[in-house]
């Protein structure tokens, strides 16, 4: 199946995201965009890139127009610049394509707990798709879809009613989980570049240890980075930030 893939480089510190699409790349195993089995670039209505910062506000990026039909390798989305901090972010990569008719909804939580079965004749969707559902009173929103037959699927939803005709859009979603720390090493960097100007002594020394600590904290982000461990990720930023703050360390891009 499809599975949209992207990479994540900090052109410039904390002010410019660049972002690579890299689900063109042919691995062999079918699932890649158009002659590879795969999607259809030809049918794309939508396709956004939602950055949430680790506050938890958001942006949603529409990169449609930078999609050019065949897709056949990879490519760079325009940068994406912005003010950054520190910390787990998530991007949330969605591209909806073809639209289909839902007739009627059920509820399905006797034979799966919380789920609401949906008929869709010919919905065209596999297991681990997304569905986009609009038209409805109660379940206007993106689910993931689990697929029981060509006509009928089920998503995880509180069963209300069944809000009869409506409208589903196949949808490709995934997420990403990039850790930032771009002002941290800003700041070691800054760090060692003052001791370059200090003289001989006890205060370069302990400046000096300062500095090794921090970069050997960083150097420890930098080789855990997994949105399993965000809370060590934090605790590791905000030692490196306790050091900065301690030695007076202003970040200036």
């Amino acid at each position: 199946m499809f599975t949209p893939d992207l990479d994540l480089t900090v052109a410039q510190r904390c002010r410019v995201f660049r972002i690579e699409e890299k689900t063109g790349v042919d691995t062999g195993d079918g699932d890649k965009w158009d002659g590879v089995s795969g999607l259809d670039s030809s049918t794309l209505t939508e396709a956004i890139i939602r950055i949430i910062t680790p506050s938890a506000t958001y942006t949603d990026n529409d990169v449609l127009s930078q999609i050019s039909s065949p897709v056949t390798s990879t490519f760079d989305f325009n940068d994406i610049t912005g003010t950054y901090v520190d910390g787990l972010y998530n991007f949330v990569y969605s591209l909806k394509t073809v639209d289909f008719a839902i007739a009627s909804y059920a509820d399905y939580g006797a034979t799966v707990d919380g789920a609401v079965l949906i008929n869709a004749t010919g919905h065209g969707l596999t297991t681990g798709m997304y569905a986009s559902i609009t038209g409805t009173t109660n379940y206007n929103a993106d689910y993931y879809a689990t697929v029981v037959d060509a006509n009928n699927f089920h998503v995880s939803a509180t069963w209300v009613a069944d809000d009869g005709a409506s409208t589903g859009t196949v949808m490709y979603k995934s997420t990403f989980y990039p850790y930032v720390y771009c002002n941290a090493e800003a700041g070691i960097e800054t760090m060692f570049a003052n001791i370059a100007r200090m003289t001989s002594g006890t205060e370069r020394d302990l400046y000096l240890a300062d500095a090794i600590t921090a970069s050997g904290l960083l150097q420890s982000l930098k080789s855990a980075i997994t949105s399993a461990n965000e809370t060590a990720l934090d605790n590791i930023i905000a030692e490196i930030n306790q050091i900065l703050d301690f030695r007076e360390v202003e970040v200036e891009f």
